[in-house]
């Protein structure tokens, strides 16, 4: 594998997944490891925080979960409003 050189490429996000626990649990390392990564050339982060919990919750009470958004091949879009085996297929991609 060969390390862009990012003054010649456009970039490229890199999606990741956390739990709620790392911003109160693990501040310090969740910041020394976002500024690793754009101290050695990453462009873009997409951060996903979501729980297994939450997801099922918005599955069942889709009105009180408006505000939740979820990463969709390439795009992100609102949990509620995706359709059902979306929603399924997201839901067990989940870790916690």
């Amino acid at each position: 594998i060969v390390k862009p050189a990012t003054d010649i490429h456009a970039g490229a996000v890199q999606n990741i997944k956390f739990s709620s626990q790392m911003f109160t649990e693990h501040k310090d390392e969740l910041k020394a490891l976002l500024k690793t990564y754009f101290e050695n050339g990453g462009a873009q982060a997409m951060i996903t925080v979501v729980n297994r919990g939450d997801l099922e919750n918005a599955m069942n009470e889709p009105e009180k979960y408006k505000h939740v958004f979820v990463r969709v091949g390439g795009f992100s879009a609102r949990f509620v409003e995706l359709a059902k085996d979306i929603q399924l297929d997201i839901l067990n991609r989940t870790l916690y």
